[in-house]
């Protein structure tokens, strides 16, 4: 279990590191040859594979639970002021 632990490990950091040598590269064809589709694309996937793997913003089936509850109070106290 602890082997496998320490490869899952190993995998997401390189990952990170790969995410970010694939943003620098981007970024660094931005700079020279202009934003152009691919470059552009990339560079914004990067960050936001990044950001998930980092855990930099909430995960948004959790944003999406409290939507929906936020909804459904919302359903019951109008229920309530028409009763």
């Amino acid at each position: 279990l602890e082997e496998h632990k320490n490869k899952a490990l190993y995998t997401r950091e390189e990952a990170v590191n790969d995410l970010i040598w694939i943003k620098e590269k981007s970024k660094e064809d931005i700079l020279k040859n202009g934003i152009r589709q691919a470059n552009s694309t990339t560079y914004i996937n990067s960050i936001k594979e990044l950001s998930t793997l980092n855990d930099l913003y909430p995960d948004k089936k959790n944003k999406n639970i409290e939507d929906d509850d936020m909804v459904i109070k919302i359903v019951k106290a109008s229920e309530q002021d028409e009763a």
